[in-house]
């Protein structure tokens, strides 16, 4: 059963066989009627009598493409939405985790999820497919397969995670096309058997049944309806211009970022000439310290020695004295007697 109370999942998918192939490509034909000043095609009114004509076949590639991505691929990812998060739950899990979320989108996906009129109700149908790979990422508790979200995964994970990004990682290739809206044959079925086989994954650990691979298969084989692939198309267009959008901010911020590295390259630079300089005039300052230092103590070796050399003078001045007075005393003595 799909999300969203929709009770049939082909209602959703445009892949029925009966739909013909006509891809209508006009051009005006001018003869040699027109040449000889007959009225011109657009001077006549009524139905234009340009052919219809089948585009080649890696444009057909490009248009079955579009819309499994879209659709199957799409819904597909609306389900594992509405298994981890119940319709019903979904308003109060993206309110309760606002700021995270906020962080992660861009504006367009802010204003879609957070309105400016308030949070109004949302389904999973309103969303396209990457704002539900920030949700189911970010806030679904998904465990991230072992090269990390956002990354291509290893050959041969089949985890959930890593089903999702491939989906993610084609969607965003198959956008890169839309610039000639041409895939050819090798590149397309290596795109569609990888496509398929995350599909098949997903649906095995979700529900275990074979629905969308049977949707996948039909679509495979179908004829397009040319009105549908058009839409297709379009909505394509639409993507790679919000991708563009997308690459021109990082580029944005990549170089504010750059500017900002350069500025504070430059704030570290001065500071470290200034801490160069301080330390040169510290390490004068040491130097003059130390010399005044060393004066000072020659200065206070020489009062020493000065000192040391007047009380080496009174002392033979003292002995000097004693022995003049002692041998005045022996002089006295002997007078006397």
């Amino acid at each position: 059963m799909f999300a969203d109370d929709c009770p049939e999942p082909c209602e959703r998918v445009v892949v029925s066989p009966c739909h013909q192939v006509f891809f209508a490509y006009h051009f005006a034909s001018h003869n040699d009627n027109d040449v000889n000043g007959s009225e011109s095609m657009e001077d006549v009114p009524g139905p234009s009598k340009a052919p219809y004509i089948t585009p080649g076949k890696s444009t057909e590639n490009f248009f079955r493409l579009c819309q499994l991505i879209m659709t199957i691929c799409s819904d597909l990812l609306r389900d594992i939405l509405s298994h981890y998060i119940p319709p019903s739950n979904l308003r109060s899990e993206l309110d309760k985790n606002r700021k995270k979320l906020e962080n992660k989108m861009n504006h367009q996906q802010r204003s879609l999820i957070y309105p400016t009129t308030g949070n109004a109700p949302l389904v999973a149908k309103d969303m396209d497919i990457s704002v539900i790979y920030i949700i189911l990422r970010n806030i679904c508790k998904i465990s991230g397969h072992k090269k990390g979200w956002g990354n291509a995964p290893l050959k041969g994970d089949t985890s959930l995670a890593a089903c999702i990004d491939r989906i993610r990682l084609q969607r965003n290739s198959i956008t890169g096309h839309s610039t000639n809206g041409t895939v050819e044959d090798v590149e397309f079925q290596n795109i569609w058997a990888e496509l398929r086989d995350a599909i098949v994954d997903i649906e095995k650990q979700l529900t275990g049944g074979e629905l969308y691979q049977r949707l996948v298969d039909t679509l495979l084989t179908c004829n397009l309806n040319p009105t549908d692939a058009k839409m297709y198309k379009e909505k394509f267009d639409k993507l790679q211009s919000q991708l563009i959008v997308k690459q021109e901010n990082i580029e944005s911020i990549e170089q504010e970022l750059q500017d900002q590295m350069s500025m504070k390259r430059e704030r570290v630079d001065n500071l470290e000439k200034k801490v160069e300089k301080c330390s040169e005039r510290k390490r004068k300052n040491t130097e003059f310290s130390k010399r005044r230092k060393i004066e000072d103590l020659e200065k206070r070796v020489k009062r020493l020695e000065d000192l040391e050399k007047r009380v080496k003078s009174l002392e033979d001045e003292q002995r000097r004295l004693t022995s003049k007075i002692t041998g005045m005393f022996a002089s006295s003595r002997s007078t006397i007697f």
